[in-house]
């Protein structure tokens, strides 16, 4: 008596667990059918209303426990094959930070960047839009500096950039970021749902750098790295396959596993393997910063604290705003044998 009471409580919680895990991916097939993109608005509205009477339906009409849970799990799967087939075309009024593809062309120790952004601004919105072809000489390619910028003030969230400097004072910036189209605003959820491109921007620092401490007032904080020359140059390489890649083969932004930091440390980890925590990846991006520093990443032998503290540039960078030597007097808190 006591064994079958045992089974029968046994197959209540698992059944209970299953319909559990069910609602959890029902909640996510409907939020994946609201934020789909449709040709007339009503549709977002009709559509995830549709797909909940049909569930409930079929938790009415279909009498027996195990069928009744297998109806619901099929239509869940009806929903996945229909997400796999959405695919990123690379095709869209895209806005002009972000329309033009950067492509490398490699020919031994020197490659030419195409289309490497050059932007002038005079405000956030209002610039001169300039994309150039420059060449560079991997041989000279020294060392990689990392960026996080903070615009709300907040600490737990950032964006996160590498920029790569050549010893003769020239420095490329590589920005993993939402290929936005006109019109378009970022939000946290739409970003789980394929709602945007990934895109690389590779650029000038002047711009890269500028437009977010001088236009957007962010807060940007810039460490020098321990990468060796050996390594800045496959991992300069690898952005710019990256790069290269996404003009053929686009890719969705995902808030949680195609962002910023989890597409920068994908490119890191090729090259020299990291630990970074979960959270600090995904979702608490704002302290990678800490977790490069305890991983041994940050140049110098000051407390992270210190660190930190030299590291914001918002006021040099303001200062410096249209100085050919942009570059150089925004890192007049490293070492004198790191500038």
């Amino acid at each position: 008596m006591g064994t079958l009471r045992v089974r029968k409580i046994a197959a209540i919680v698992g059944l209970v667990l299953a319909w559990l895990i069910l609602l959890f991916l029902h909640t996510w097939a409907t939020l994946a059918i609201y934020f789909a993109n449709y040709h007339h608005p009503l549709a977002r509205t009709l559509l995830p209303i549709i797909y909940v009477l049909v569930l409930i339906l079929l938790v009415i009409l279909v009498s027996r426990p195990t069928r009744r849970l297998l109806a619901v799990f099929v239509v869940f799967i009806l929903v996945i094959l229909w997400w796999i087939c959405i695919q990123p075309t690379g095709r869209g009024d895209y806005l002009p930070p972000v329309a033009v593809l950067a492509y490398p062309e490699f020919h031994g120790d020197l490659v030419t960047i195409h289309n490497l952004r050059n932007f002038d601004y005079r405000t956030r919105d209002d610039y001169d839009i300039r994309y150039e072809d420059r060449t560079y000489d991997l041989k000279r390619l020294k060392h990689v500096d990392f960026l996080i910028n903070y615009w709300d003030g907040k600490r737990d969230t950032a964006h996160t950039a590498l920029s790569f400097g050549f010893d003769d004072g020239q420095y490329v910036a590589v920005s993993v970021e939402i290929r936005g189209q006109k019109g378009d605003t970022y939000e946290f959820l739409r970003g789980l749902f394929k709602q945007f491109e990934l895109f690389y921007v590779i650029g000038d620092e002047r711009d890269v750098i500028r437009v977010r401490t001088n236009y957007q007032n962010e807060q940007v904080h810039l460490y020098r790295t321990n990468c060796t020359p050996v390594n800045a140059r496959k991992l300069f390489v690898d952005f710019l396959n990256g790069a290269d890649t996404l003009r053929a083969h686009p890719r969705f932004y995902d808030t949680l596993f195609a962002n910023c930091t989890t597409t920068l440390i994908e490119h890191i980890n090729r090259v020299l393997p990291t630990k970074v925590h979960f959270l600090q990846r995904r979702m608490m991006n704002g302290y990678t910063d800490y977790a490069a520093y305890e991983n041994g990443w940050l140049a110098g032998h000051d407390s992270f604290a210190e660190l930190r503290s030299k590291s914001n540039i918002n006021a040099r960078a303001l200062k410096a705003d249209q100085d050919p030597d942009f570059s150089r007097k925004i890192r007049s808190h490293f070492d004198q044998d790191q500038r």
